[in-house]
């Protein structure tokens, strides 16, 4: 969960100005003059400033994209079609099982042994009920399971939203509601099913996408969620531009650190607000993501970079005030 403790997210590059050649290691970015001149005690000090914020619709771009020749939305479709038509070899299944086995992924059944669960399983009482209200996407991801994509028309009725909020009513146990998509929030049924739910008071978790924020007709979503106290989970493949592009589409990072950037504006992932934000990230390979410590040290670092102090302002001064969080424009003197 994203707290104010990793401060208010924004793009993590810094605006760069052409600066002489001996005082562009001291300054990270200058607004006056006299800086320019000689990176004096006047400096200005500014923090990561965000990008402009996105505007229209991600749909062209990502309609363009899956229509492009040689990209990896077409390379993947194609793989899959090929796929679809054949059948699993034993030679290729007994390569899969040997990849696992190199990995030291254990089966089902020994990793339940581990784990000291009998066979049969028995289910227990259903807490949460998840909910895909349709498959309508402005992105088209290579690695979605269901083929989300601005072509996709499949959608939940009026008519099976009055009857889940029906069973739901029946349903004490149900504790949460899931809603996903595609992009959930682009179907029409997300959102009678929100408020149904929520007067229901159920807790309704809305995974989000980020990039849909954007889109027209979204413009009080962010307002929308936190009304109904939804939890928001959204996930990233990486935390750098390229690789989220790569599997998401053109523009999808920038849009993707805005959307979080609107969605700290409505209070999501500021302490004290009891509006919960999960960011998930989501390897684009076979491989675990690092630890999220790492990832907080080397942003408290970027904060307070100690190679990149004015003359005048050592170590001290550093130490006892902390440079103001990215985004944000401080004064240091």
């Amino acid at each position: 969960s994203l707290s104010r403790g990793l401060g208010q997210v924004t793009s993590m590059r810094a605006a760069k100005t052409a600066l002489p050649p001996a005082t562009r290691r001291g300054c990270l970015r200058a607004a006056t003059p006299a800086a320019l001149a000689g990176c004096s005690r006047g400096t200005r000090w500014l923090g990561t400033q965000p990008e402009a914020e996105p505007r229209g619709s991600l749909v062209p771009e990502t309609l363009a994209e899956m229509d492009s020749a040689g990209s990896e939305f077409q390379q993947n479709a194609a793989e899959l079609r090929a796929m679809g038509k054949q059948r699993l070899s034993l030679q290729e299944r007994k390569r899969r099982r040997r990849a696992l086995d190199a990995l030291g992924v254990p089966d089902f059944a020994a990793f339940l042994g581990q784990q000291g669960v009998s066979l049969p399983l028995r289910k227990e009482a259903v807490t949460m009920l998840q909910l895909n209200v349709g498959l309508l996407c402005n992105q088209a991801c290579t690695h979605c399971h269901v083929e989300s994509s601005p072509r996709r028309t499949e959608a939940m009725d009026e008519r099976l939203v009055e009857h889940i909020l029906r069973v739901l009513a029946a349903s004490p146990e149900v504790e949460t509601v899931d809603i996903t998509g595609g992009a959930p929030e682009m179907t029409p049924a997300f959102w009678p099913l929100v408020r149904g739910a929520r007067a229901l008071g159920k807790e309704v978790i809305d995974r989000c996408n980020l990039t849909v924020l954007f889109e027209p007709g979204m413009e009080r979503l962010p307002d929308f969620l936190a009304e109904h106290g939804c939890r928001v989970v959204a996930s990233l493949p990486c935390y750098s531009r390229e690789n989220v592009d790569k599997q998401r589409g053109n523009k999808v990072f920038q849009r993707s650190i805005a959307g979080l950037q609107r969605l700290n504006g409505v209070g999501y992932g500021v302490e004290g607000s009891g509006l919960k934000l999960d960011l998930v990230y989501n390897p684009g390979g076979a491989f675990l993501p690092p630890p999220q410590d790492v990832l907080r040290e080397a942003r408290l670092r970027r904060r307070r970079p100690p190679h990149r102090r004015p003359p005048g302002r050592g170590r001290r001064h550093t130490d006892t005030r902390a440079l103001a969080p990215p985004g944000v424009r401080a004064r240091a003197g």
